[in-house]
């Protein structure tokens, strides 16, 4: 459970819960492995992680993302 799981597909669109992904690279693993056009919904605490990779590739295989 809660890794890159379907959870609802609404108007077309689908809701993939991934809350496992603690760290940017488990993130970017989930990102490669959903296909599609996509949203990044993102939060928590960065304990001292590295984003630089991860942005990057957000930003070439994501619509946006939202922060938080």
């Amino acid at each position: 459970p809660h890794r890159v799981r379907l959870v609802e597909t609404r108007d077309g669109r689908r809701f993939v819960d991934d809350s496992k992904s603690t760290t940017p690279e488990a993130t970017l693993a989930a990102l490669v492995s959903v296909p599609g056009p996509t949203w990044l919904l993102l939060g928590g605490r960065a304990k001292g992680a590295k984003f630089e990779l991860l942005a990057e590739q957000a930003a070439r295989l994501a619509r946006g993302a939202a922060c938080y």
